[in-house]
């Protein structure tokens, strides 16, 4: 990056304001959105770009209107539509129109002047992202507010099938999510992946987000692509609070993935002893087999994990299982103290050391990402 001649755009006196800067310094770079923070008694340059650059000259291309919607200020809006400006016109680099721009600063004001004006409250970007979207995943509640009010879809999805909802559950936004919840958004649609907005508030560790989507009739057992349910999900992350609220709500304990793994086989494979507890309290098949036969006590005794070992044992879990391969669950450990419990407790040699490796690794890939 070139240096800036700072002198030329950089003001001594504190109470000036630059709020939409756009100049070509001579021989110098071009400088984009830069202001004064009076928090931090600092300049904030956004983005210097070089002269030839594509994104400077792409830029140079935009519609005055899409440069304005981005500053926040509604009479630097107004100038160009007065001037005639298309209240749709779209940023080359993505497709943005100036709604979905002002949309992502939580301009309410600038907002309220393109939807004044005719601004389509649904167009989308490239990415299929729209003004409600995108002000429903930073939190900007004012403004989701008056997409609302100027209709705009509530279940519209991006080019990942996403909608506004998904996007506020997977970002935190309580008081959004509450807020479309009450406007009737749709809680159980799927996106490209199969994941409902309850899974992704799941992954993300929001749990009031998800008692909110329970509440609001959110199917507990909506499961993804390859087969994952909210429960699977939460066992996997070893959220053993999600767990339990997940089973007091009707989630089904015992249904299988993709892969034939149930909530306590994934459980089991991370190792998660108080998920696992909430699990089997939940009368969960302590001899459930994955679709090669392997038991959740296999996947324990895999990790050479005895307290889970005896856990499951104590909870009725058959100690000399067989998998489609001959193999058991002290076959498939290396852990000493696991095999002299194992073998105390009635567990039979039985299988080969060569193969138990190979079963093992089998085992162990197959589990969540």
């Amino acid at each position: 990056m070139c240096s800036h001649p700072v002198g030329e755009t950089r003001l001594d006196n504190p109470k000036w304001r630059l709020k939409s800067y756009f100049r070509w310094a001579k021989n110098g770079p071009l400088l984009i959105g830069s202001n004064y923070n009076y928090l931090t008694k600092f300049w904030q340059v956004r983005l210097i770009l070089q002269p030839d650059s594509d994104a400077a000259q792409s830029i140079k291309k935009d519609p005055p209107l899409v440069m304005a919607a981005t500053t926040g200020d509604y009479q630097e809006v107004e100038h160009p539509l007065n001037d005639g400006a298309d209240v749709n016109a779209r940023r080359r680099q993505d497709g943005k129109t100036p709604l979905i721009l002002a949309a992502e600063v939580g301009s309410t004001e600038v907002m309220e002047v393109l939807l004044k004006d005719g601004a389509n409250v649904d167009g989308r970007d490239e990415s299929g992202h729209t003004a409600l979207m995108i002000a429903s995943e930073k939190g900007y509640l004012k403004a989701v507010k008056m997409l609302v009010a100027g209709a705009a879809d509530l279940n519209q999805r991006d080019t990942k099938r996403a909608t506004a909802l998904m996007k506020a559950c997977a970002a935190g936004r309580r008081e959004v999510v509450r807020f479309l919840l009450s406007q009737n958004a749709q809680v159980d649609i799927k996106d490209q992946l199969g994941e409902t907005a309850m899974i992704k508030a799941l992954v993300n560790r929001h749990g009031e987000i998800v008692k909110m989507l329970l509440a609001a009739g959110a199917d507990v057992n909506a499961a993804d692509t390859s087969g994952q349910t909210a429960l699977m999900r939460s066992s996997h992350l070893g959220d053993a609070d999600a767990v339990k609220l997940l089973l007091e709500k009707g989630a089904a304990v015992n249904v299988k993935n993709k892969d034939g793994q149930s909530a306590l086989m994934i459980a089991c494979l991370k190792g998660d002893l108080d998920t696992v507890a909430v699990l089997l309290k939940g009368k969960a098949d302590v001899n459930a087999t994955d679709n090669f036969g392997q038991t959740v006590l296999m996947a324990a005794s895999s990790n050479g994990d005895l307290e889970l070992v005896v856990l499951l044992v104590r909870s009725g879990a058959d100690i000399n299982a067989k998998s489609d391969f001959g193999m058991t669950a002290l076959v498939m450990t290396e852990n000493d103290d696991v095999i002299n419990w194992l073998k105390k407790h009635g567990a039979k040699e039985t299988g080969s050391s060569m193969s138990r490796g190979l079963i093992k690794q089998n085992l162990i890939k197959r589990i969540l990402p």
